[in-house]
């Protein structure tokens, strides 16, 4: 595989500008994809068409891995930018023409190198290097990329950086300085080239395993999209997460303590399991260890997927043997796994003196990177007290039910069980009882907590020894759920979630 070379910052620049130019990027790449599930296969002789513009030849050779001819490449983008390519490596001539040696992807306003890629293979084409360097624009990465927040941040770091799409963003969009790690040194230099040929000077891309390059820095937000896939037998380093799939996350989680600062966030698309007896935000606590008090941790759960079925889906990817069946099997039997989460999990550092957090929710049709958002913001004020904000602030009820279940009791239908129920932003049931389920419809945005607190003591549906601060922490617990919401602390408004692969 190629590695591209080193040169002048003026060679960069002149290829970038040469680009731009060419309209070589996303709005472009996105209006001539092939179609939606391989939006750039390659083709079928191989050839760019001579009749094929500047941004399609810079297209073909990049994305589609085509030969453009001499004559078509110079006559449209000319011999200077032929001999700039050639001295970046991002080219070579193969007797046919010239011949892409690396994959260019834009989007987010960046040009970003990768490994060349048959996007008609799958998942996983075969014969893959080890440290073959991942495309930033599958699915999958794309779903990461969603969860990560771009507001401007001090210090960013990427770990498990592969092209480093995450830190390379956030360095063009808001970080005083972003860096990209990783294990393997292809992506290293990858990164590292794409920030030069980007032209950022606000990036530093380190190799080494977890977070060995830090060197004692901290960062104020950390995203990192591990290996984590389980395996029996080591696949490739971007793929394979050990026998259960956490290796890499447990790594990163465990040595968090030493490089997020404090009032930081930590954000991790990964897949866990719930066990016997351990759940899986139980787990992340232990790995945790002695600075367990010091971490609120958040787990959105995307998708939950049976042992089995995850087994039988990575058969039908190649990614098994079907005579490996009974070991796997065993594997989980020993590990006690119930079933596994495809998840995104938000490690926060407190800033300050206050209980932590930890919760847990199922993504519903309506829950993305917005909804988690908000529950972050939401339950970090409970942390802090939410009382005071409960009681000044004016609350009505969300889009909730109220679902009445009757059973029999002597010779007549009685009342046994009432739940309110929410599909935004969490999918959410909660048992009330009869004072819960009177309150709710109570709640129209006209009152703040403390009047309808009072009013309740008018009407004498509750008595005046209750402590109002107990009532507003209970109401705290209802925002939480979905079920009231609270002026100035409103979830977004519900947009469907898409679908993605584990």
């Amino acid at each position: 595989m190629a590695t591209p070379v080193h040169a002048a910052q003026e060679v960069f620049d002149r290829v970038r500008t040469l680009f731009q130019n060419s309209e070589f990027n996303e709005q472009t790449a996105e209006q001539r994809a092939v179609d939606k599930d391989f939006p750039f296969p390659p083709f079928s002789d191989g050839q760019v068409p001579e009749d094929s513009d500047a941004a399609g030849i810079l297209m073909g050779m990049f994305l589609r891995a085509g030969t453009a001819s001499a004559a078509l490449f110079e006559r449209k983008l000319g011999a200077r930018a032929a001999d700039d390519l050639l001295t970046l490596g991002l080219i070579e001539s193969n007797g046919n023409g010239y011949k892409a040696t690396v994959r260019i992807r834009p989007m987010y306003g960046l040009y970003i190198l990768s490994d060349l890629w048959d996007s008609t293979a799958g998942p996983n084409p075969p014969n893959l290097a080890d440290d073959v360097v991942f495309p930033p624009d599958i699915p999958n990465t794309l779903t990461y990329l969603s969860y990560i927040p771009l507001d401007p941040c001090e210090r960013f770091l990427e770990g498990c950086g592969g092209s480093g799409v995450v830190a390379l963003m956030m360095a063009r969009r808001g970080a005083k300085h972003a860096w990209s790690f990783d294990i393997t040194e292809r992506s290293t230099s990858f990164a590292g080239f794409s920030a030069r040929l980007n032209g950022l000077d606000n990036f530093t891309a380190g190799c080494g395993d977890t977070y060995a390059p830090a060197g004692g820095l901290q960062f104020d937000r950390i995203a990192v999209h591990p290996p984590y896939v389980p395996v029996l037998k080591h696949t490739w380093i971007y793929h394979a997460g050990g026998n259960d799939g956490e290796q890499i996350t447990r790594k990163h989680v465990q040595d968090l303590h030493k490089v997020l600062a404090p009032g930081g966030r930590f954000y991790c698309r990964c897949l866990g399991s719930d066990r016997q007896d351990s759940p899986f935000e139980k787990r992340i606590r232990e790995w945790l260890g002695e600075h367990t008090e010091e971490f609120d941790v958040a787990v959105h759960v995307i998708r939950i997927l049976e042992p089995i079925t995850y087994v039988m889906a990575a058969l039908m990817r190649g990614r098994a043997k079907a005579e490996e069946i009974p070991e796997w099997g065993r594997l989980f039997e020993s590990l006690k796994v119930f079933h596994f989460l495809a998840s995104v999990v938000v490690i926060q550092r407190r800033a300050e003196q206050r209980p932590v957090f930890t919760v847990r929710r199922k993504a519903g049709p309506f829950s993305g990177p917005r909804e988690l958002e908000w529950l972050l913001h939401w339950e970090t004020e409970r942390a802090r007290g939410c009382e005071d904000v409960i009681l000044q602030s004016k609350l009505r009820a969300g889009k909730t039910m109220l679902q009445l279940t009757h059973g029999i009791h002597e010779g007549k239908w009685a009342l046994a069980e009432q739940k309110l129920e929410v599909e935004h932003p969490y999918p959410n049931t909660w048992e009330v009882d009869p004072l819960g389920a009177y309150l709710i419809p109570k709640l129209t945005g006209a009152a703040t907590g403390a009047e309808v607190f009072e009013g309740l003591i008018r009407e004498g549906v509750i008595g005046g020894n209750l402590d109002a601060r107990r009532f507003a922490r209970t109401l705290g617990e209802l925002v939480s759920g979905g079920f009231v919401v609270v002026d100035g602390h409103e979830p977004p408004l519900p947009k469907e979630r898409e679908q993605e692969e584990i």
